[in-house]
């Protein structure tokens, strides 16, 4: 009979010292968890106001170094975007300027508008005749516009902009 007790009483401080290392493990492990889950939040929030500041950047120098020098020809300001784009392409898939009736009057790229496509019928094309005191950054689309021999289309997030030009 004793050694029943003394084995019952031995398997039970064995389980609760188990579980209790293993309740004491698994908070320090989730703490762990939570802290380098904040980090990398942290880490993604500073770069995506990076990616967002360049985006503004280069609004910037696309309006002020090319549309607004009115010195400028149409092929000359081609060649400025297309200098502006060779620069900056790891952050952007494209850079295009529309007329007021939605026809391409510059292009990053070489790809002409898919048939059909109504470029006034697209909300960031709407957006930007809405606000035009302002560049507005729409949320994310995925960029259809143009014939892409690839047929590999990519997430945008367009960035709405009226200039007279």
């Amino acid at each position: 009979m004793v050694y029943i007790i003394f084995i019952v009483t031995t398997i039970t401080e064995f389980v609760l010292l188990n579980l209790f290392w293993v309740l004491r493990e698994n908070e320090s492990f989730n703490s762990a968890i939570g802290s380098r889950q904040e980090l990398v939040l942290d880490a993604a929030g500073r770069q995506m106001e990076n990616y967002i500041r360049n985006l503004m950047d280069i609004t910037d120098s696309v309006y002020f170094d090319i549309l607004k020098d009115n010195g400028s020809d149409w092929d000359e300001k081609q060649r400025l975007l297309d200098l502006e784009y060779g620069v900056n392409n790891r952050y952007i898939l494209d850079i295009s300027f529309f007329d007021m009736e939605g026809n391409v009057r510059l292009t990053s790229t070489s790809a002409a508008l898919k048939k059909g496509i109504d470029v006034k019928e697209e909300s960031w094309f709407k957006d930007a005749l809405s606000d035009p005191e302002n560049a507005v950054f729409s949320e994310p689309v995925v960029e259809n516009l143009f014939m892409d021999p690839s047929a590999h289309y990519e997430w945008s997030i367009p960035d709405n902009c009226k200039f007279q030009i």
